[in-house]
């Protein structure tokens, strides 16, 4: 007997396995009798893996009695992964599966003739090897000379703790990555470097993952200078180092003394440079200082030089307040530059931004850092007289003391008074209450609020008044509990110190009320209480 031969190919796309069973020509239709068809030997060849695909050679031999196979893609536990049924003449089929690398499968083939199944079925083994190579995502970032590599991401289908990492730098160097997700790697120049991060995984399927790095000095080098200035001549001086990141110390500097002179280089290892204005005249000069590093980062420090600056700054001031009388705690005390030009008007060179001003209030305290066209203000904590002094300081460092008239700030220590108006007789009338008044008035800063509180007995309980909602809730038979159930309406006198508050519900009983009133510092009155009696 001739064995027929075919050719199984699989395909991966990742997990995805495609499987094609190709036929040999078509087997001999058996005589015009149903009979049982024969058993079909299936052996599978080598598992090559090639070009992304699995490729696994099949033959099978000749069976008798048959018409066509079904065929099946099954796992280890025998359920079926793929199915399908081959006409014995074109034999023909594509499995899909989703089972991961190492997974066991089986190509079961039955011969059938008709409706009869063969009485023993064919089949072959083979596990699936891993075909996908690692993947992995890589960041890079630079400090000087220094690079950190960062892993983003990394997987396998075998499972990422099986790969191994490997890096190229690009200067021909190369390490091993360890355990964490960051690498470093230092480098002796600057450029352009392309490292290669290699994943290998444990079937051998690898991964390039390229890493562009650029080790690139852009930080400007720095320093500290400062200027100074005596007669005609200007001083700069160099008081930290220049330094840069890259090139440490060899960072080249020059001045412009800003009156026309040629530029100069600072000379090395010199704390300080001088240079002569005579021949310019008195004024402002702005000098400057350049910093240059080796790859073209600069940085420039300006620095006033005043020759001959014989003038201190002049300005008034003057303060305000809101009220009349200044309280303690407070009462806001206004300082205002009267000279609205500023203090740069009255001086023979600063800027009024380069003025410096300081307030001395008087009572121990300072404000510092206000520019001429700033308002400020202060609260005095005790009552007393306060005599504020500003002083200006320009940048040659001459200093002016203005004197600011005194502050007299009186203390409020005395509560609110707080009084009824009651209504006109006969008063046991019930709608004669129902709009309880009074007056507030304080000889201080002034009232904040009153404080209501309503109370009627009827009977031998006590209700207590809900200013919120209108309503009476029962307090008791004891007035100390119907206090503390009563709301609170908390009432505004009006420009004329009178208050009036509406009360809802009221009915005949004893009608008690109670006031105080509580000022803008914080004192607060007795409470005055009045009851009435309403019959009708």
């Amino acid at each position: 007997m001739k064995k027929n031969r075919g050719l199984i190919r699989a395909t991966a796309a990742g997990s995805v396995v495609a499987m094609t069973l190709v036929a040999a020509p078509a087997l001999a239709r058996p005589a015009q009798r149903p009979v049982w068809p024969k058993k079909a030997t299936v052996s599978l060849g080598q598992q090559a893996v090639s070009g992304g695909a699995y490729s696994i050679p099949a033959s099978w031999s000749k069976t008798t009695y048959t018409t066509e196979f079904r065929v099946a893609l099954k796992d280890a536990a025998n359920n079926s992964l793929d199915s399908e049924t081959v006409p014995s003449t074109t034999v023909s089929w594509t499995a899909h599966t989703t089972a991961r690398p190492g997974t066991q499968v089986h190509v079961v083939v039955t011969p059938y003739n008709g409706t009869r199944a063969g009485a023993s079925k064919s089949s072959a083994t083979i596990s699936l090897k891993d075909m996908t190579p690692p993947q992995g995502t890589y960041t890079a970032k630079t400090n000087v000379y220094t690079a950190t590599l960062t892993q983003q991401s990394l997987s396998d289908d075998a499972g990422a703790a099986g790969v191994t990492r490997t890096v190229e730098w690009g200067d021909g160097s190369s390490d091993p990555w360890g355990t964490g997700s960051t690498m470093t790697h230092t480098y002796a120049a600057q450029g352009s470097y392309r490292a290669v991060v290699h994943l290998k995984d444990a079937a051998g399927n690898t991964t390039d993952v390229p890493v562009d790095i650029v080790v690139k000095d852009s930080t400007a080098p720095s320093g500290t200078y400062s200027a100074s200035w005596s007669d005609w001549t200007g001083t700069i001086s160099q008081d930290v180092a220049p330094s840069d990141d890259f090139d440490g110390a060899n960072v080249s500097a020059t001045v412009d003394w800003a009156d026309g002179s040629p530029t100069e280089a600072w000379t090395p290892g010199a704390a300080t440079m001088s240079h002569d204005y005579q021949s310019k005249g008195q004024g402002r000069y702005i000098a400057t200082v350049t910093l240059a590093d080796s790859s073209g980062n600069s940085r420039v420090y300006q620095l006033p030089v005043l020759i001959h600056d014989d003038l201190a700054p002049v300005a008034t001031y003057t303060v305000s307040t809101a009220t009349r009388t200044v309280w303690a705690r407070y009462t806001k005390v206004k300082l205002t530059q009267a000279d609205s030009a500023g203090a740069s008007s009255v001086d023979n060179m600063s800027p009024d931004s380069a003025v410096k001003r300081v307030v001395r209030w008087g009572d121990k305290t300072s404000t510092a850092g206000f520019a001429a066209t700033t308002s400020l203000t202060h609260v005095y904590a005790a009552a007393g007289t306060y005599h504020p002094v500003v002083t200006l300081t320009d940048e040659s460092g001459h200093v002016t003391k203005v004197d600011v008239d005194a502050v007299v700030v009186r203390a409020d220590t005395a509560a609110p008074r707080v009084a009824l108006k009651l209504p006109a007789r006969p008063r046991n009338q019930v709608r004669k209450w129902r709009t309880l008044r009074g007056t507030a008035s304080d000889r201080g800063v002034g009232v904040r609020m009153v404080r209501l509180q309503v109370l009627e007995k009827r009977g031998s309980y006590y209700y207590a008044y809900k200013p919120a909602t209108g309503r009476w809730v029962k307090a008791g038979t004891r007035v100390g509990a119907a206090w503390k159930k009563a709301g609170v309406a908390r009432l505004h006198p009006t420009a004329r110190h009178t208050w009036a508050k509406r009360v809802a519900g009221l009915r005949r009983g004893v009608l008690t009320y109670r006031v105080d009133g509580i000022d803008r510092m914080g004192h607060t009155s007795r409470w005055l209480v009045h009851s009435q009696r309403l019959t009708r």
